[in-house]
């Protein structure tokens, strides 16, 4: 058990001297520090033998020549090459056990304390040199202890009961030490081997490179060799259309017949246009780089139909954009001229005149909204040989061979995280787009900061109100009404609404319930509603909480002395998390809640969480018409006439 012990402490010192001392202490110091730790672990023992011995003044010279031996040892060993260090380490043992011999000599024989010391000597020597020193050391041990056992008097078999265990320690120490040193020889050209290998892989691998390289040039001058030749077929039709109706010209010109120059002229445009085109999705291929931006989609595409108009005659467009999707992140120029090829490839072979439909409409997949962008006309048909590759540049379809226009198509709409897909059949050809929800931008008119308290996280919530009011969307917050006045002059001009819990007017409810106060809530609803803030409030009915005649009318005044046109909405409660002991709002306590507010003279109270679907409408405070009918969070009707009633023409709070 000791052997393994000291094989373990004796590799982990290993590795510590290799992995971190070496690093940090120079060899000269370390073997200077365990210089130090010798001479003083030695100095020990000497005053150990002086009070125990004899003739101290032998002690004193002994200590001294100790001294100086090891200070020698030292110096050979700084200066020794390290292909002997296990020698010069293997004579330091033999003379360390000299000295224990002597320390033992003179603090009682055989039976010293200091007898250990050679168990420490030979299982360390054992150890770090091997199991023939540990052996040989163990053997040396033997004489000395023999020489000491026989000016004892002692005993063979106290002897041999002395001797023995020096060898049981050594021999199971060595052995140890002889197979990890062999693995460590093992494992050394193994590493030496595996960097040898690395160093044949890096020389591979920057061959492969090489060749990879080499590989990407040549296919690099092939498909440019290819795109050249395709490119030329591409060009050549309008560039020999021009040339063709060039010598027309010259020849009518000279020949004095002008009459249908005219008509010349416009071909040629029509072909430059053609050329444009072509050169416009060249340049589309080469270049990679979006810029997005906030697009309204439904004017580019009124732009894009207005364009084509102009230079097509009797050509219609059926246009229906879903006017809830305004705006959408994309790269304008682009995606227009994605649009504008397919819009290209739906009139080839199209008899005038010709209507295309456009249409755009939301659909939700895996619980993800996604914007469709179908482009249809109904006269067209794509060939079936021409449809299974119409996306792939310059490929063959029967008699006709494709451009790079539908190409250029697929790789913009990719670019913006969509998808294209074609089909055609006897009932015309239509073009699908399907863009990802995150390019989407609803037709929101504010946002609402709400569920989570916006006062925790109230820097970020103004961060974000600055930038949506410069883009013309209002704010709302939804908070509990623990404002001071700094936060609310900081909403103010930001947030155009608020709107607060106002719990109950009972401070011990607010205390014990809510675990606040009530005094800071009816301050800020106050003060918010100075600073020009639109405030609404909002109270949950508890049943045997909150939700006495006298609680509510007191809300209703209170609400009322700050301003009549106010809004109250009273909410239901609903049994959940820690006061599952209640039972739900009674639709009769939201309904006598709704009396007692009207009859305070509140202009607007609503009932909310209940079926009853009146509660939720808005009406005209002075003659009663209904305004806004309501179903949960769709409105129904809206007969509002600008912000005043449609019948008795009062004007209509709360419209921002």
């Amino acid at each position: 058990m000791l052997s393994l012990i000291l094989l373990f402490l004796g590799e982990f010192a290993r590795k510590m001297r290799i992995e971190y001392i070496d690093r940090m202490i120079p060899p000269i110091y370390l073997n200077f520090i365990i210089l130090f730790i010798r001479i003083i672990s030695t100095v020990a023992a000497v005053f150990w033998c002086m009070y125990n011995a004899k003739s101290n003044d032998i002690i004193y010279y002994i200590f001294l020549g100790l001294i100086y031996v090891y200070i020698l040892f030292y110096i050979v060993r700084i200066t020794i090459d390290s292909k002997y260090c296990h020698i010069f380490c293997f004579f330091t043992f033999i003379v360390d056990q000299f000295v224990i011999t002597y320390f033992m000599y003179n603090t009682g024989g055989v039976y010293s304390l200091f007898y250990s010391g050679y168990f420490v000597i030979i299982s360390v020597a054992s150890i770090l040199l091997g199991l023939y020193y540990g052996l040989f050391l163990a053997f040396v041990s033997s004489v000395l202890i023999f020489y000491l056992g026989i000016n004892a008097h002692l005993d063979i078999l106290d002897l041999i009961y002395k001797i023995v265990p020096l060898f049981i320690i050594s021999l199971p120490s060595g052995v140890i030490s002889e197979y990890v040193a062999y693995y460590s020889i093992i494992r050394e050209n193994l590493r030496a081997e595996l960097e040898e290998k690395n160093i044949q892989l890096t020389k591979y691998i920057k061959e492969i490179d090489t060749l990879q390289k080499q590989l990407i040039e040549q296919e690099k001058i092939k498909i440019l060799e290819s795109f050249t030749e395709d490119m030329s077929h591409v060009l050549k039709n309008p560039l020999m259309s021009i040339g063709g109706i060039a010598d027309i010209l010259d020849r009518k010109i000279k020949e004095g017949k002008i009459e249908d120059i005219d008509k010349y002229v416009e071909r040629i445009k029509n072909e430059s246009k053609k050329l444009n085109v072509v050169l416009n999705n060249v340049l589309q291929i080469s270049d990679g780089k979006m810029v997005f931006e906030d697009v309204n989609i439904i004017a580019l595409f009124n732009e894009i139909v207005a364009d084509f108009q102009k230079r097509i005659k009797n050509l219609n467009f059926n246009l229906n954009m879903d006017d809830h999707i305004k705006f959408v992140k994309l790269d304008r120029k682009k995606f227009a001229v994605a649009i504008n090829n397919i819009i290209d490839s739906l009139l080839e072979s199209t008899k005038e005149p010709a209507t295309l439909y456009i249409q755009s409409y939301q659909n939700l997949i895996s619980n993800k909204k996604i914007l469709i962008i179908e482009i249809s006309n109904r006269q067209h048909t794509i060939p079936q040989a021409i449809l299974k590759n119409i996306f792939e540049p310059f490929v063959s379809g029967g008699s006709t061979k494709k451009g790079i226009a539908l190409p250029v198509v697929k790789n913009i709409i990719n670019l913006h995280g969509g998808t294209v897909d074609v089909e055609s059949n006897e009932n015309g050809t239509i073009f699908k787009i399907t863009l990802p929800s995150d390019a989407i931008f609803l037709d929101c008119s504010s946002i609402s900061y709400t569920y989570t308290e916006p006062t925790v996280f109230f820097e970020y919530a103004i961060d974000c109100a600055k930038i949506a009011k410069a883009k013309g969307l209002k704010n709302v917050f939804v908070t509990n009404g623990f404002l001071t006045k700094l936060a609310i002059d900081k909403m103010k001009g930001l947030i155009d609404a608020v709107n607060i819990d106002l719990k109950s007017m009972s401070e011990s409810f607010y205390k014990n319930i809510a675990g606040g106060r009530l005094k800071p809530v009816l301050k800020a609803i106050e003060y918010a509603k100075k600073q020009g803030i639109w405030v609404e409030l909002t109270t949950l009915l508890i049943p045997t909480l909150n939700d006495s005649n006298e609680e509510i009318e007191k809300i209703a005044k209170f609400i009322k002395s700050i301003d009549e046109a106010i809004p109250w909405h009273i909410s239901a409660f609903y049994p959940t998390y820690k006061l599952t002991n209640i039972a739900p709002t009674h639709i009769k306590t939201i309904q006598n809640a709704y009396d007692i507010g009207k009859s305070v003279g509140l202009r607007y109270v609503y009932g909310g969480n209940v079926t009853k679907s009146d509660l939720e409408n808005t009406y005209c405070y002075k003659c009663g018409e209904l305004l806004i009918e309501r179903r949960g969070f769709d409105i129904i009707r809206n007969t509002l006439i600008g912000r005043r009633c449609p019948k008795c023409k009062t004007e209509i709070d709360g419209i921002l």
